[in-house]
């Protein structure tokens, strides 16, 4: 019966020393409440900003007005460059005004700008004004009117909001993928270098100069849910119909299993329309979570998913002592230490150029109504300078209004 006992014992020891040295993935559920704390971060980010409406200025506002600026300023030259004869500038009269105001290298530019003169003559009744003595004031009144058109039209052409909200996805992906577009690509554990998962993923109480901790929401969530490379671990964040597969060994790319992951913090929590204040509160709010994150041990914080007392030997993906799959912030040590986490800045930063982008849109909008009262402004002084008597009479006499001013020679 001795001898029974002592066999037993030495197969049982036999077995423990055979498996106390192996590895194992985390436990079912053990990091479902880090990883849906870092699904509320990726439904702030993960829905593409659209561009913000706003009115666009009517460019056939700004193209009438000059082609009025034209006429008023060279009757001759509009007169002659509608001649059909005149097809090139040889055929200008010499010395004469639409001489003066083309050359060779403008000539079908000021051409083209006469023959808009003429058209809009014929389309609207304001066009048809003529500038003379008795009008003078109100040419006036109308170049200076057509000048604020050409500013506005050109302060509205200046501002673009697409670009800024272009800008502002990039930051977006930023923070989600670690790219300026959708990238689902994503390894924790690269040969050359000797970037294991410890180097990625972080180790407390390590300077940690290889970390990629906070580089971006995929990055980070692979750390805390990729299955080990025992391929164990595959439900530590969720149970899937179709399970985590990948198992992070060196170079290995786990493209599928965060696309899963990705899809299931869809349904975790509702992915919004960006706005500069829900980004900033997911922000802060992110920055919260992962402060009062802790190890399993509870000497270190900033350190998301379970560790087994700590995270010493480092974020490996083990369950055993020391390990965890988890990621670890911590940059430096001692007074040096720092926890920086760039996806949130990119979260920040996309909120500060939402908030451009919808200033744009503001701002564009109140130039585009601008112009369209300035078109009327435009449109009523003309027609009071064309209906105004050629010669008004005082005190029994005739009194000529001065002229309006010399002629521009250069092109309007």
């Amino acid at each position: 019966m001795a001898t029974a006992l002592i066999v037993v014992l030495t197969a049982v020891l036999g077995n423990w020393a055979s498996t106390a040295g192996q590895t194992a993935g985390a436990a079912a559920g053990a990091n479902a409440e880090a990883y849906a704390k870092l699904c509320t971060s990726v439904a702030a980010v993960i829905t593409p900003y659209a561009v913000p409406e706003s009115a666009e200025p009517n460019t056939k506002i700004l193209e009438e007005a000059r082609a009025l600026k034209f006429s008023l300023n060279h009757p001759a030259a509009t007169k002659e460059l509608n001649d059909p004869t005149k097809t090139d500038r040889k055929k200008l009269t010499p010395n004469g005004e639409a001489a003066a105001v083309t050359s060779d290298s403008n000539f079908t530019e000021v051409q083209a700008r006469a023959k808009a003169a003429a058209a809009l003559e014929k389309t609207t009744d304001f066009a048809k004004v003529k500038p003379d003595a008795a009008n003078a004031d109100l040419i006036h009144s109308t170049l200076n009117i057509i000048s604020e058109i050409e500013t506005t039209a050109s302060a509205a052409t200046k501002i673009n909001p697409q670009a800024t909200t272009q800008a502002a996805n990039r930051f977006l992906n930023q923070a989600l993928y670690g790219a300026d577009n959708e990238d689902n690509s994503i390894k924790i554990a690269i040969s050359a270098g000797g970037k294991t998962r410890i180097k990625l993923c972080g180790q407390t109480g390590n300077a940690n100069d290889d970390s990629q901790a906070g580089s971006s929401l995929k990055h980070d969530i692979m750390c805390v849910c990729a299955v080990h490379t025992d391929s164990n671990g595959e439900t530590a964040c969720a149970t899937f119909t179709n399970v985590l597969d990948k198992a992070a060994n060196n170079d290995a790319e786990l493209q599928d299993d965060w696309i899963k992951l990705k899809e299931r913090c869809k349904q975790l929590s509702k992915p919004t329309r960006p706005t500069a204040a829900g980004l900033r509160a997911a922000a802060a709010a992110a920055t919260t979570y992962i402060a009062a994150s802790a190890s399993g041990d509870g000497k270190y914080s900033h350190l998301l998913g379970k560790t087994t007392d700590h995270a010493n030997t480092g974020c490996s993906g083990d369950d055993t002592a020391g390990n965890g799959p988890c990621v670890y912030y911590g940059r430096q040590t001692a007074d040096a230490i720092n926890f920086p986490v760039q996806w949130i800045e990119h979260m920040l930063q996309a909120a500060e150029k939402i908030d451009e982008a919808e200033n744009q849109a503001r701002q564009r909008t109140t130039l585009a109504e601008r112009l369209t009262e300035l078109n009327r402004t435009l449109a009523a002084t003309a027609v009071a300078a064309m209906k105004r008597p050629s010669v008004l009479h005082t005190n029994g006499g005739d009194q000529a209004h001065a002229p309006a001013g010399k002629k521009r020679a250069d092109v309007p």
